[in-house]
């Protein structure tokens, strides 16, 4: 996807060179027939440099004759400094490019002229006159001052140097252009120009020396300049230490201004509040021109990773891919893009091929699309780690908090690839959710940034409950939109997550969400079948419950009642709890675990029953049935539904597993301990693998791009789903909320 997005950006920027050598400037992807006629030099040597460099790096998109006749056009701009007759510059031109008033010099059209016809030259250095590239530079060096900055402005018309005008990115231009002619073409000239860019980079470094991060500019060319220069610099010089130091204070500057929460998900990954795609891509260019120079610092290198991923999906999120427009990228993230300038595709390519150099990327024919992450598929077998499971459970939150509604409700399905969500709605799913966020509250390790996220998202969420829901006669039924009936698992879902919520000292409103959970328990009860189970389902209307009980249905209602009495101390549900508990055993699971057998409504069941005998026996200790159907359950999860060797994801499993572990580590039998805990470790382990973004990600999904921004943090439910599940998350992250606690997992 990488390369095919790179060599998109190419081909469109070939195609809009003219026979006259410019390029169509600037298009509108609503006007097709419409090309505006301003034009500007300095874009037009960027796009020359940015093809230059896609040829160089094997783009088969285009030929060498395109490359020429534009480096053509460029060198007609090209005339000598005044009175400086060894020199070349690049003159802006009233009426040919740019709007300017009058003929002048810019310091950065000269930099970006260099750079250009340098690139050219690499490719052919038949086509390009050595002396041009050399006056070229020394026109660069005559602009420069003594203390290493530069005159960024020559207008003869208006006195000459413009000595007050400045520019942000024409320094780090002229030091980029200087230092790669340096590099290229070793001459006896060639430390001259290396050291006016060192000059211009030192400058550069104590200019903004001790500066807040803030007041830190977005300068990419300087960042590009230095990952050029110390590339050939001895490490741990003086130089080194200073440009490095100046280097890490521009990337820590565009860290800070990426997106990367989810308040935006369209702009997950971009550096511009505004969404500005060339702001993105010529942040990734920084970005990449200097992360080798990071390699030996482990946080800034794993958050420069990370950084460029995001960044990189975003521009791919944002590239068009039609028609006359295939590969051109607007100047917004938007379904109906407007403007698109060359200069907005030839960052992005640029960008492109950044990345691209970065991973190594050999062709498509011979290798799988790049990963955009710097770290590497597992290739043995991934055990459950501290450092695993605690990133996992903080891309696990991320998605969840992510997949809530503006009106409260959650999206059950996210797609792996940006597109629109699937439309239809899930009542039990999105109800396991609301659940599955409550969880993270007993987390101790839970920021108080995170636990802010988590309590707004469950405070939007009872709301949406409380209006598509119906009380009566004490009893509360939730409504979920565009259904036909309720299904009872609704309803103990959202009480599973108040008995979270209650349980917690700094509850919001504590006495509202008490009489809403007393309300569903109420109506839960309401609902009990004659043998001690629960009706399935039950009216909208009234609320009067009908069809045969349900595995799934019946032990969320179970584990509803047995937290409610353990945790919250509502212990006339206890013996109901028991009655019932009693009572689905026999149903579900007894002649499947006496028999060993395979048993559709055992695996429905599993999860559910063991943490809801789990509670029973922590709250009748002596009660030993509970404890001993627990682990006989393992046994028939693991030896004979063969849980570890299943091919879709079995997160739910590991809720039962870690349960029954649990209550082994309270009998005091370290073989069903030791038996337990290496299935968790390995069962959980490989199932991180499974989950969008992690660091131990699976080949498959790293090869997923562009990424919705949405998925960061889902787990697949099999090998080839291209949709994300809200529960196959939600119980793989109490899985691991739950080997976290009670297998001494220490949050990193």
């Amino acid at each position: 996807m990488l390369r095919r997005a790179a060599s998109q950006a190419a081909l469109y920027l070939r195609n809009q060179i003219q026979p006259s050598g410019f390029f169509v400037y600037r298009r509108d992807a609503a006007r097709p027939e419409w090309a505006a006629k301003d034009y500007n030099l300095l874009r037009h040597a960027g796009s020359l440099y940015a093809l230059s460099e896609a040829y160089a790096l094997g783009d088969p998109a285009f030929g060498l004759h395109e490359l020429l006749h534009s480096a053509t056009r460029l060198q007609t701009w090209l005339k000598p400094l005044p009175g400086l007759s060894g020199t070349l510059a690049a003159w802006s031109q009233p009426g040919i490019n740019d709007t300017v008033a009058h003929e002048q010099v810019k310091l950065g059209g000269s930099a970006l002229a260099l750079l250009a016809l340098t690139a050219v030259f690499r490719i052919d250095n038949g086509a390009i006159d050595i002396t041009v590239l050399e006056r070229l530079a020394d026109g660069l060096l005559a602009l420069q001052r003594g203390d290493g900055s530069f005159i960024c402005k020559w207008i003869p018309e208006e006195g000459g140097p413009q000595k007050s005008w400045k520019s942000l990115f024409y320094p780090g231009e002229a030091a980029f252009a200087l230092v790669r002619l340096s590099r290229c073409l070793p001459s006896t000239h060639s430390e001259r120009w290396r050291k006016g860019a060192v000059s211009a980079l030192v400058y550069l470094a104590r200019l903004r020396e001790g500066k807040a991060l803030s007041g830190i500019p977005l300068d990419h060319w300087a960042l590009i300049a230095t990952g050029e220069l110390l590339a050939d610099e001895p490490p741990n010089g003086d130089i080194y230490n200073q440009l490095r130091l100046h280097a890490r204070q521009v990337v820590e500057a565009m860290l800070a201004r990426q997106h990367t929460g989810f308040a935006q998900p369209g702009l997950h990954g971009a550096f511009s509040a505004s969404g500005s795609t060339t702001t993105t891509a010529t942040c990734l260019e920084g970005l990449l021109g200097v992360r080798s120079l990071f390699e030996d610092d482990l946080p800034i290198r794993e958050a420069l990773a990370d950084a460029c991923e995001r960044g990189v999906s975003y521009l791919l999120r944002s590239q068009l891919r039609e028609g006359v427009w295939n590969g051109a990228m607007p100047s917004l993230l938007d379904p109906t893009p407007s403007e698109v300038r060359i200069d907005y595709v030839q960052h992005a390519l640029s960008a492109f091929l950044a990345q691209l150099s970065w991973c190594s990327a050999e062709p498509d024919s011979v290798r799988a699309p790049v990963p955009l992450t710097s770290k590497s598929p597992p290739s043995t077998p991934v055990g459950l780690t501290d450092e695993i499971c605690n990133e996992a459970l903080g891309l696990g939150l991320r998605f969840l908090l992510a997949c809530q509604l503006d009106d409260g409700g959650l999206t059950y399905e996210v797609p792996l690839a940006p597109a629109k969500p699937p439309t239809g709605r899930h009542q039990v799913r999105e109800a396991g959710g609301v659940w599955g966020l409550a969880l993270y509250l007993d987390r101790p390790s839970l920021s108080p940034q995170q636990r802010e996220a988590v309590w707004a998202s469950l405070e939007r969420s009872l709301a949406w409950l409380q209006t598509h829901s119906a009380c009566a006669r004490g009893l509360r039924w939730p409504i979920p939109p565009d259904a036909s009936s309720g299904y009872l698992g609704t309803a103990a879902l959202y009480g599973l997550a108040l008995v979270e919520m209650l349980a917690q000292p700094d509850c919001p409103r504590l006495d509202e969400k008490q009489e809403l959970l007393q309300e569903l328990l109420a109506f839960l009860m309401s609902c009990r079948s004659s043998r001690g189970q629960f009706h399935a389902r039950y009216r909208l209307d009234d609320g009067s419950p009908f069809s045969d009980p349900s595995p799934y249905f019946d032990g969320e209602s179970l584990l509803l009642l047995t937290r409610a009495a353990r945790v919250l101390g509502l212990t006339p549900y206890a013996v109901p709890a028991s009655v019932a508990g009693d009572a689905m055993f026999k149903a579900y699971a007894q002649q499947a675990v006496e028999r060993q057998e395979l048993s559709d409504t055992c695996k429905g069941f599993y999860q559910w029953g063991s943490m809801a005998f789990t509670e029973l026996y922590l709250f009748q200790p002596g009660e030993l049935r509970w404890l001993e159907r627990t682990l006989a359950m393992a046994d028939w999860i693991l030896d004979v539904h063969k849980v570890l060797g299943r091919k879709r994801n079995t997160g739910y499993a590991f809720e039962g597993l870690v349960s029954a572990y649990r209550l082994a580590h309270l009998a005091g039998s370290e073989s069903s301990m030791l038996r337990l805990r290496t299935a968790i470790e390995a069962g959980l382990g490989r199932l991180c693998t499974w989950q969008l973004g992690s660091s131990v990600q699976s080949a498959q999904l790293q090869a997923v791009l562009p990424r919705n921004p949405l998925a960061l943090g889902g787990v697949l439910g099999g090998p080839q789903d291209t949709l994300l599940r809200i529960d196959t998350t939600q119980h793989q992250m109490h899985a691991l909320l739950l080997a976290e606690r009670h297998l001494g997992l220490r949050p990193v």
